[in-house]
């Protein structure tokens, strides 16, 4: 995706002072309990107070962005505290791709937003000494370019596919996410981007198998998986799965999962980690 001398302005651009970076740095070793939720929040507001948006930040090691808190609930998080953003699940993926072997790790970033998953990943590889393959999917045209530029701000190499991922093709609409850019989904009306199934990003990109899935698709997860499972072959079937749930769909998604010999790793209030059984 280049470098990030290809960033206009150049990244550096929105830094902020020594003395708000010092306060954003003062959440860093807070923990995920209501003191520790209750101060990351008041860091942010001091690190950010009458300032006006983009802020160039390095979010941890190998992982740098330009952040939009305002527009955007995960780039809110990512810019103060982010040792508690889906730290379970970061844990786990972290320990996928650590494990030796010879073969680079695939990892599919479904429903990319800014990209976070995909500089995590691409920074744990990076520690763990091993190749791997990033594939981040996004449909919406901002969060597409927010992900470009903190891609080239990490020197990260990622595979860019904007397209929204349903159980067909053809073109959709994607809602704005209702003042949350990160939470766009299939709508009546919005952008038009196009569609494609899952198995079919799979034959797009040439992957013959998948390490890691981190599946975040505003209400399509259940839909989709179902219909991959359905007609993808076994050997296609990611060894482990980070899923998003929500109130309706969790039970079933869980269900599917383990009739498809997936285990339980990790359960988050807002998201599943699953493991095929033989992986």
């Amino acid at each position: 995706m280049g470098t990030s001398d290809h960033i206009d302005p150049p990244f550096g651009q929105y830094a902020l002072s020594p003395a708000r970076e010092a306060r954003r740095f003062g959440a860093h070793r807070l923990g995920d309990n209501r003191l520790g939720r209750w101060t990351i929040s008041l860091r942010r507001k001091q690190a950010i107070r009458g300032l006006s948006e983009p802020f160039d930040v390095t979010i941890a090691p190998g992982v740098k962005a330009r952040l939009y808190p305002s527009t955007n609930r995960c780039e809110k998080r990512a810019l103060c505290g982010v040792q508690i953003w889906d730290a379970a699940e970061r844990k786990t993926l972290k320990s996928a791709i650590a494990q030796p072997s010879d073969m680079p790790f695939i990892f599919l970033d479904v429903g990319a937003n800014v990209g976070l998953y995909s500089l995590f990943a691409n920074a744990y590889a990076s520690q763990a000494k091993r190749e791997i393959r990033l594939i981040a999917v996004e449909p919406s045209s901002e969060m597409g370019a927010r992900l470009t530029v903190n891609v080239q701000a990490s020197d990260a190499d990622v595979e860019l596919y904007r397209t929204a991922i349903s159980t067909q093709s053809g073109q959709v609409f994607l809602s704005d996410g209702d003042g949350n850019c990160g939470e766009g989904r299939i709508a009546e009306s919005g952008e038009v981007v196009q569609a494609m199934t899952l198995l079919q990003l799979c034959e797009s990109t040439k992957v013959d198998r998948i390490d890691g899935l981190k599946l975040d698709i505003e209400g399509q997860d259940l839909p989709v998986l179902t219909q991959f499972f359905e007609h993808a072959p076994e050997s296609l079937h990611p060894k482990m799965m980070i899923l998003e749930l929500d109130d309706t769909s969790a039970g079933p998604l869980i269900e599917l999962t383990q009739a498809h010999d997936y285990l339980i790793i990790t359960r988050t209030r807002m998201n599943v980690v699953v493991a095929k059984r033989d992986s």
